[in-house]
């Protein structure tokens, strides 16, 4: 398999992260209280220089999130393009939620995903805000 780079598709992602997931590491996600039921077994050391390399494509992250297997979404988690997600996309995201680590995992493991949720916070508080006044 060529080496991972941002003309990768969700796909070609997919296909990658099946071909280094390991049993080992699905057992030890879900000594963790991680819900293991879509897990390929990759852990987040693997996920987050593959993030990198891949690059940030907001489509490709919806597409990601949709296949609805644990890595795949948080490589979309890592790869969307904060401008670019909408209060909807975020509370769509959020309601898929199935484990303590889908919640808390892009949020506090990785420096990747925060401008994602620091948008959407922002979005939604610029919103209110916009409401209130009166012009």
């Amino acid at each position: 398999m060529p080496l991972p780079d941002p003309s990768w598709t969700a796909d070609a992602i997919v296909a990658h992260l099946r071909s280094i997931g390991t049993q080992e590491n699905r057992a030890g996600m879900a000594r963790f209280g991680i819900n293991t039921a879509t897990a390929l077994g990759v852990g987040n050391s693997d996920l987050r220089p593959l993030a990198r390399k891949v690059k940030r494509n907001h489509e490709r992250a919806l597409a990601l999130w949709d296949s609805g297997i644990r890595e795949a979404r948080l490589m979309a988690a890592f790869t969307g393009e904060p401008k670019k997600i909408t209060i909807e996309q975020c509370r769509r995201w959020a309601a898929d939620f199935d484990s303590w680590e889908s919640a808390n995992g892009p949020r506090y493991c990785t420096p990747l995903p925060l401008p994602l949720l620091r948008n959407c916070r922002h979005r939604r508080t610029r919103r209110r805000a916009g409401s209130a006044r009166t012009r």
